[in-house]
């Protein structure tokens, strides 16, 4: 992984939620459990859940094999108990600044996120925020 997610986000036994949403083995290990798309799914009850704390204390974190210590991407290795490895680098995912989602995957993540009937609407005025004179019209 990159120096700032080895400098900041490496906590496998969170004390707190919020430290738990900044930990990558963490939010690893809960997606192995929960559908992290969902923000339902991250309450305070993944600080106890066995499972995920299991997982998260067998996610080691170490720099980059290309050396390349910036950027989003991550080299991943995952060993299964049955002696199988798996490995894959990627630059960069949905969502970061070199793929930013498209209008369509960013609506739907509104929607998610928002739970609320009027997203649709309310998302149709954000996305004109560059044309609006006076963002008071924006919550009309």
């Amino acid at each position: 992984v990159s120096e700032k997610v080895l400098s900041h986000h490496t906590a496998s036994n969170p004390a707190d939620l919020m430290q738990a949403q900044y930990s990558v083995p963490y939010c690893t290990a809960m997606g192995a459990y929960r559908d992290v798309t969902d923000p339902d799914s991250i309450a305070e009850d993944v600080l106890t859940d066995s499972g995920i704390r299991r997982l998260a204390q067998m996610i080691q974190l170490e720099p980059k094999r290309d050396g390349n210590r910036k950027g989003w991407g991550v080299d991943m290795t995952i060993k299964l108990s049955d002696g199988r490895t798996f490995e894959q680098a990627i630059e960069d995912f949905p969502g970061c600044p070199t793929v930013p989602f498209s209008l369509d995957r960013l609506r739907a993540k509104f929607r998610v996120l928002t739970k609320r009937a009027e997203a649709d609407p309310l998302f149709d005025r954000l996305a004109s925020i560059d044309s609006v004179k006076d963002v008071r019209a924006l919550w009309a």
